[in-house]
C-alpha cells in the first residue's frame, strides 16, 4: 500500500486487463493483444480496433474495453469485476478512489452509484473525456473531482487537492473506441483523417509534425525502436521524399507511402503494411 493508506484498512490498486490478454515480445513494453467475446453492433472505432488486431498490431492493454461508450448507455466490459474487487476498500464512508483513466466515466459512475459515501478523483489526459464525464456525472458532482492530466501526475494531483490518503486506484489502460471513432483524432488507418494521434489535444506534438519534421535518420530510429519495423529506413526515406513535394497531412496518404515502401512479397502477409508505422507514431506522439 502507498504512504497514507489507512492502517489496518483496505487499499486496492486495480489494473484492468480483460480475460484473454496475453503479453507479447514484439514491442512488449507498449501493448498487448486483447481478445474478447461477444457479438452485436460495433462502432467504427471498435471495427478499427478489430481490424488492427487482426493485422497483428500492438494495441495498448484495455483498448477494446467498452468504457468509452458510456455516453450511449454502454457499461465497461469489466464493470462487475471492478465493483467486486474494489468493494472491500470502498465500503466505509469517506473512502476516496482515484480513477486514473476516467474515459467516459463508466467505472466511476458505477462505483459512485454503488458506494454513497465514496468520492472519486477522475484523471484523464483527453480533454474531451473530461468534458463528457462532467455531464455524465452531474448527479454526483459533489462527490467527484475531475482533473485533466496524465496519470503519472497522480502524486502531484493529490498534493494539490490536499488529499493525504486514498483507498483505491483504478487503471483501465489503452486507446479508447471514441478516440478511434472520431476521424479528427487521426488514430486509424482504416479511413482518411488528419495526422493527429494526440491523446491529449492540448499538447503541441502531432503525428503530422513527426512525419513532416523528423530527419530520416530519427524517423527510421523510432520505427525500429518502437515498432521493430524491418523496412524502417525505406519508409523514412520515402516519407522525407514525399514531404519535400507537399506536406503529409492525411492518414490515407501516409498509409499509401508506407505500403509503396515495402517490397511486394512482404506486403502479402502480416496484415496492413502501415500497422507498425501507425503504432510507432502513436507511441512517439503520446510519449508511451
Amino acid at each position: 500500500a502507498p504512504a497514507g493508506a489507512p492502517a489496518g484498512g483496505h487499499f486496492l490498486a486495480a489494473l484492468v486487463r480483460p480475460a484473454g490478454v496475453r503479453r507479447r515480445s514484439t514491442a512488449a513494453e507498449y501493448g498487448g493483444e486483447v481478445r474478447q467475446s461477444g457479438k452485436g453492433p460495433r462502432t467504427a472505432g471498435q471495427r478499427a480496433i478489430a481490424e488492427r488486431e487482426q493485422d497483428g498490431e500492438e494495441l495498448p492493454v484495455g483498448s477494446r474495453g467498452g468504457e468509452m461508450g458510456m455516453a450511449e448507455g454502454h457499461r465497461p466490459v469489466m464493470t462487475e469485476r471492478v465493483l467486486a474487487l474494489l468493494a472491500p476498500a470502498l465500503e466505509l464512508p469517506g473512502s476516496v478512489l482515484v480513477d486514473a483513466t476516467l474515459g467516459r466515466a463508466g467505472h466511476t459512475g458505477a462505483l459512485l452509484a454503488r458506494h454513497p459515501g465514496l468520492t472519486v478523483i477522475g484523471v484523464d489526459a483527453d480533454d474531451a473525456a473530461i468534458g463528457e464525464s462532467r455531464q455524465l456525472l452531474a448527479a454526483y458532482q459533489d462527490r467527484v473531482r475531475l482533473v485533466h492530466a496524465a496519470f503519472d501526475q497522480i502524486t502531484e494531483i493529490l498534493a494539490r487537492l490536499e488529499v493525504v490518503r486514498v483507498q483505491g486506484v483504478l487503471f483501465d489502460l489503452g486507446v479508447s473506441s471514441p478516440q478511434l471513432d472520431d476521424p479528427a483524432r487521426g488514430f486509424a488507418y482504416s479511413y482518411d483523417a488528419p495526422l493527429d494521434m494526440r491523446m491529449d489535444r492540448t499538447q503541441a506534438l502531432t503525428a503530422a509534425e513527426v512525419v513532416n519534421t523528423y530527419p530520416a535518420a530519427r524517423l527510421a530510429q523510432v520505427l525500429r525502436e518502437y515498432g521493430e519495423e524491418r523496412f524502417a529506413r525505406r519508409i523514412a526515406d520515402a516519407v522525407v521524399r514525399e514531404r519535400s513535394r507537399a506536406p503529409l497531412t492525411s492518414t490515407m496518404r501516409l498509409s499509401e507511402i508506407v505500403r509503396d515502401s515495402i517490397p511486394a512479397p512482404a506486403r502479402r502477409s502480416g496484415g496492413n503494411p502501415a500497422k507498425r508505422t501507425f503504432q510507432v507514431l502513436r507511441i512517439e506522439v503520446n510519449g508511451e
